[in-house]
């Protein structure tokens, strides 16, 4: 009896033991694959970082290529507007402003932000402010002076008939655009934009009057000059 106790016991100890032993592998394998999940995770959320990170980097790519693609453009445009501008220079017709001693009787207008002065015949009377530079004559505007914008330009021009393309110099300025007509004012409209080194700087609108004919207002254009 009492050696049948011992088997028992010891039946029953190796069992205890194959259990305790199943029981800590079970445990370790609950852990590892626990351990296991958690590094999936994070090597998801790294591959998720990394993509997008990769993503921010191809959207900055392709918008620093889209921004040199058009630098580029419009460093070609500037250059090809550049040199039409040195083509057309060669055979504009200058304008000049009278001599000297015409000049004496007329007034001078400058207009510190445009960075522009011109000179006005007798009896004209000018308006400067810091937009634009205005003269008329007897209440009859004839001349205004603005920055270019080219939605202004274009506002203006659909406004005229009749026109023809014109183009004048002023030193190494380059005035190009449009003389017509326009209903409900008499004369002959001119529409130029000046331009430098490609670039438009102003806009020219003016007209001829019953007090000021063509001859006039070029040589008033004539004595227009530029701070730069």
């Amino acid at each position: 009896m009492r050696r049948a106790l011992n088997i028992f016991f010891w039946i029953f100890l190796g069992a205890f033991a194959a259990c305790v032993g199943m029981g800590f592998v079970l445990f370790q394998e609950h852990l590892d694959k626990k351990a296991l999940f958690c590094q999936i995770q994070t090597n998801k959320e790294q591959l998720q970082s990394i993509q997008t990170t990769h993503d921010r980097l191809i959207q900055e790519a392709e918008k620093k290529l889209t921004e040199a693609k058009a630098e580029v453009k419009r460093i070609q445009e500037l250059s090809d507007r550049r040199e039409q501008e040195q083509a057309f220079l060669k055979t504009a017709p200058a304008l000049y402003a009278p001599p000297s001693r015409v000049l004496r009787s007329w007034s001078s207008v400058i207009s510190v932000p445009l960075g522009i002065s011109l000179r006005l015949p007798p009896q004209a009377q000018a308006s400067s402010t810091d937009g634009r530079i205005t003269a008329s004559t007897n209440d009859e505007q004839w001349l205004i002076v603005v920055p270019y914008k080219e939605e202004i330009e274009q506002a203006n021009a659909k406004v005229l008939s009749n026109t023809k393309a014109i183009q004048y110099k002023i030193g190494d300025r380059l005035l190009q655009g449009v003389q017509g007509e326009r209903d409900g004012i008499s004369g002959t409209t001119f529409l130029l934009r000046v331009q430098s080194q490609g670039v438009p700087t102003f806009l020219l609108w003016a007209r001829t009057t019953s007090h000021v004919n063509q001859s006039l207002l070029l040589q008033t254009l004539g004595t227009l000059t530029f701070a730069s």
